[in-house]
């Protein structure tokens, strides 16, 4: 097989890519920077796609990788009325990941945590956490 560190880079990189995909289909994170272009200092709403926390996890029979994926979505104070669809389209984007993922496949995706809080200048920031487990092909 592959060494353990080609394990750890490929499913995360490809865990990652597949959540910016996902995140860049979802109707109330089209105009957001970050998925895309990457943006300039201070453009809001943003959102940042943390690269994966990796363990080792599989079956019996089959390696693997458990991912915590880390998505944080910032807002204006004037735009707070918005974080809420953000927020519900990160989290659905996280949990429909499944099947194959380059030479992986997702065997769970499941929501771990959401927190919302209100960062310095009356910036609101939204941090989505996800536990991905992923099986080599």
């Amino acid at each position: 097989g592959k060494p353990k560190d080609a394990l750890v880079m490929s499913g995360a990189e490809a865990v990652r890519a597949a959540l910016l995909v996902t995140l860049a289909t979802e109707a109330a994170l089209i105009d957001v920077a970050g998925l895309g272009l990457e943006p300039t200092a201070g453009s809001l709403p943003r959102i940042d796609v943390a690269w994966p926390l990796a363990s080792d996890w599989g079956t019996k029979t089959e390696a693997g990788r458990e991912l915590r994926t880390m998505v944080t979505l910032r807002v204006a104070k004037g735009q707070r009325e918005r974080l809420p669809a953000m927020v519900e389209a990160t989290e659905r984007a996280g949990v429909s990941l499944s099947g194959a993922v380059d030479s992986w496949s997702v065997a769970s995706a499941v929501l771990m945590r959401t927190q919302i809080a209100d960062d310095r200048d009356g910036v609101r920031v939204a941090r989505v956490e996800h536990r991905i487990r992923i099986l080599e092909n």
